[in-house]
C-alpha cells in the first residue's frame, strides 16, 4: 500500500506486533482526540522515536519541562548564553548530526539535522527556500515562541554550526525567528 501525506510517499507494509492492552487503550484515545487512524499516530511516534529519540540517547538527552527551562533561558546573560550556543554547538553537533545519518555538508545538514531537529525536538520549527539558485544562496529560518534570548541562543549555536560548511552566514533575529542567508562552500543542491 501506499500512503501520501502532505510531504511524502511512504510504501507501507502490513506486520503484526503485539503491544500491552493499556498503550493500545491510550493509542486509541490519543488518535481519537487527533481525530487521526491509530495506525497513522503508531507510525508517527515510531518514526520519532527511532529516527529522532533513541540516537540522541547516546549523547544523555534530559527532558525538562518547557517552564524550568525557558526559567534557565530567561536567568542567563547574553555573554553567557553565547558562550554556552558556541560551546555545545561545538562540542555536540558533529556527534548528533552523525547520530541523526548526516554528512558534513549544507544538503545533509538540512535534511539530516534541521528538517528532525525543526520536526521533533521543540526547540524550533524549520524551513528553507533558495533566495537565488545562480549564486546558490539559501534562506534558513527557524521560527519559536521563546522570546528575544532564545533567538540568541539559536543565532549563535546555529551560526557557529553554519560557518564550517558555508562562506556566507548573515543572520537576522527577532523576539520568535532567527533567519539565516547562507552560500555554501561548494555547489550543493538541496532535496534530491
Amino acid at each position: 500500500m501506499i500512503q501520501i501525506g502532505f510531504d511524502m510517499v511512504v510504501k507501507t507494509i502490513r506486520k503484526t506486533y503485539t503491544i500491552p492492552e493499556d498503550i493500545a487503550e491510550l493509542l486509541g484515545r490519543e488518535s481519537e482526540k487527533r481525530d487521526m487512524h491509530s495506525s497513522t499516530l503508531l507510525a508517527q511516534l515510531l518514526r520519532k522515536s527511532l529516527t529522532f529519540d533513541l540516537p540522541l540517547k547516546e549523547i544523555g538527552v534530559v527532558t525538562v519541562p518547557e517552564p524550568c527551562f525557558q526559567h534557565i533561558v530567561d536567568d542567563m546573560d547574553a555573554d553567557k548564553l553565547q558562550q554556552v550556543a558556541e560551546e555545545l554547538s561545538m562540542k555536540n553537533f558533529g556527534l548528533i548530526l552523525a547520530l541523526l545519518g548526516g554528512r558534513y555538508d549544507l544538503e545533509s545538514i538540512i535534511q539530516s539535522y534541521y528538517n528532525k531537529f525543526g520536526k521533533y525536538s521543540g526547540w524550533y520549527s524549520f524551513s528553507y527556500n533558495v533566495i537565488d539558485s545562480k549564486e546558490q544562496v539559501y534562506r534558513l529560518t527557524l521560527k519559536h515562541t521563546r522570546g528575544i534570548k532564545w533567538s540568541r541562543y539559536l543565532a549563535n549555536y546555529n551560526h557557529t554550526i553554519l560557518e564550517r560548511v558555508c562562506g556566507k552566514v548573515n543572520c537576522r533575529i527577532d523576539d520568535k525567528v532567527v533567519e539565516f542567508e547562507v552560500m555554501p562552500r561548494q555547489a550543493t543542491t538541496i532535496g534530491k
